[in-house]
């Protein structure tokens, strides 16, 4: 059961990966899934603050 929800979660990434639109949805779905911030990106953004 478990190589068969695999294998369809992986058929359904690919098949969203042939378009743009579905990649635009696998980044947004990706980025949902994120719990710590991105520091690097923060700091390219807004500067690093001092003291």
């Amino acid at each position: 059961m478990f190589e068969y929800w695999l294998l369809l979660k992986n058929a359904i990434i690919y098949n969203y990966m042939q378009t743009e639109e579905g990649r635009e949805y696998l980044d947004q779905c990706w980025i949902m899934e994120q719990t710590k911030p991105d520091r690097a990106k923060l700091r390219e953004k807004y500067g690093r603050k001092e003291g």
